[in-house]
C-alpha cells in the first residue's frame, strides 16, 4: 500500500534535484551575429548567411543570436536591406539587449578600395561606406567584446580608424591587396569560403579560426596563379586577447 507513495516521493526528489541542476547551470553567454551583405551578388549574402548556420552549430561557447541584412538583387522579404539605418538600428537593439560577458561579431562582405567599402544600392547604383560609417555602426557597442570581420578588396586599410581595445578585427586583404572570387557568378568568394570551411570545426579558437583561413586563402590563390596574393590581416585589441585566444567558437 505504500510503493506508490514512497515513488511519487522519490519523483519528485528526483524531479527537485534535476530543477536544482538545471538552476545551477548558469546561461552561456549570447554571441549577437551580425552578417551584412552590403553587396546585390550572391556570394556577399552567401557568405555572411552560412556562416551564421555554421556558428549555429559549432560555436558551443556561446548562445548564437544571428540577424541578416541583405542587399541582394531581387525581393527578400523576409531579410532587410543592409542600408545604414537598418544597420545601426540592429547595433543599437544589441548594445540595449546584450549583458556583459555577450560577444558581437559583425562580418561583412562586399568589394572594396582602399579606405572604403562598397553598399550596391541596386540599378548600377553604388555607395561608398567609409570609416566615419563604420564607426558609426560600432559606436553602440563600445561596452562590448566585437569582432569585425571585413570580407572585400584592400579592407586591411580600414584598419587603422576602427582599431580599439575591446575589438578583433579579421580582413580578407591587406591594405594594398585585392582579394579574389568575388565575380557575379560566385557562389562564395575564396575568404568567406576558406572561414566557412574553419567555422565547420567545433571548440576552435578565433586564432585558430584565422590561421586555418589564411593558410586556405593562400592554397587558394596558388592553385588560381594569383600574383599577388590578398595576405588577410589581423588585429587583435589588448582588452580581448583572451578572447581571441579561447576554444570557444
Amino acid at each position: 500500500m505504500h510503493r506508490p507513495a514512497s515513488l511519487f516521493a522519490a519523483l519528485l526528489l528526483s524531479l527537485f534535484l534535476l530543477a536544482g541542476s538545471a538552476i545551477a547551470q548558469p546561461a552561456r553567454p549570447h554571441l549577437w551575429y551580425v552578417g551584412i551583405a552590403l553587396y546585390g551578388e550572391a556570394w556577399s549574402e552567401n557568405d555572411v548567411a552560412e556562416a551564421a548556420a555554421r556558428l549555429q552549430r559549432g560555436a558551443d561557447g556561446f548562445e548564437v543570436m544571428p540577424t541578416i541584412l541583405s542587399n541582394r538583387y531581387g525581393p527578400h522579404p523576409a531579410i532587410p536591406p543592409a542600408s545604414r539605418e537598418e544597420i545601426e538600428r540592429t547595433t543599437g537593439l544589441i548594445a540595449r539587449e546584450s549583458r556583459p560577458g555577450d560577444v558581437v561579431l559583425l562580418y561583412v562582405s562586399t568589394h572594396g578600395s582602399p579606405g572604403l567599402l562598397a553598399r550596391d544600392l541596386g540599378g548600377d547604383q553604388m555607395e561608398a561606406v567609409g570609416p566615419r560609417e563604420l564607426r558609426a555602426w560600432l559606436a553602440p557597442l563600445a561596452a562590448r567584446p566585437t569582432v569585425l570581420v571585413l570580407s572585400a578588396c584592400f579592407s586591411g586599410s580600414l584598419i587603422p580608424a576602427l582599431r580599439a581595445d575591446n575589438r578583433i578585427i579579421l580582413t580578407a586583404a591587406r591594405a594594398d591587396r585585392s582579394s579574389f572570387g568575388c565575380q557575379p557568378d560566385a557562389e562564395h568568394s575564396v575568404y568567406g569560403e576558406a572561414l566557412l570551411d574553419a567555422l565547420a570545426q567545433p571548440h576552435q579558437s578565433l586564432r585558430a579560426i584565422a590561421r586555418q583561413t589564411d593558410r586556405a586563402v593562400a592554397a587558394r590563390e596558388r592553385r588560381m596563379s594569383v600574383r599577388e596574393p590578398s595576405m588577410p590581416q589581423v588585429f587583435v585589441g589588448r582588452g580581448v586577447r583572451a578572447l581571441y585566444n579561447a576554444p570557444l567558437f
